[in-house]
């Protein structure tokens, strides 16, 4: 009778592991957020100083924030940073974007992908993937990497830095 007992143990500690592990719908949602903007608007999301927060990881964000502080300190313009990261562009027209949400074996981390073709000039599929960390006040994005892009954003931006 004990070796049942403790196979019963065993099994429900896994799936008890299984279900904390799994994807937090939490985190789909907010990458969902991200882009709803932009199936809908020739108005893409805009980094605001507040979207800036409410999108970014603290660390990202004071990366950014230190870039246009830079680029304002050299006479306006642009910074590192001279895109929208979530189109990696600066122009746009509404168009499906198709996101998907995938879990990390670390529990506070996720990843983000986002998939549409350039709306309006020759079939061209883009890829976007984002990393994502779970803060306290939510999931954040703590990077971007784009397809066809040999930096990432952090590494756009901690260029100078080096």
């Amino acid at each position: 009778m004990k070796p049942i007992v403790t196979l019963c143990t065993v099994s429900a500690a896994v799936m008890a592991t299984s279900a904390a592990w799994a994807l937090d719908p939490a985190t789909q949602a907010f990458v969902e957020s991200i882009y709803k903007p932009y199936e809908r608007s020739v108005e893409a999301l805009g980094l605001s100083d507040a979207n800036t927060r409410r999108l970014f990881t603290p660390a990202t964000a004071a990366l950014i924030f230190k870039d246009r502080r830079e680029a304002a300190a050299q006479g306006g313009g642009y910074g590192q940073l001279d895109i929208d990261p979530f189109i990696n562009g600066q122009d746009w027209a509404p168009t499906n974007i198709y996101v998907k949400v995938t879990d990390d074996p670390q529990p506070e981390r996720a990843h983000g992908t986002a998939t549409y073709t350039v709306p309006g000039g020759p079939e061209r599929r883009v890829v976007i993937w984002l990393d994502l960390l779970r803060t306290p006040v939510g999931w954040r994005v703590s990077n971007i990497k784009w397809q066809h892009e040999a930096k990432s954003l952090r590494q756009l931006l901690t260029q100078g830095d080096q």
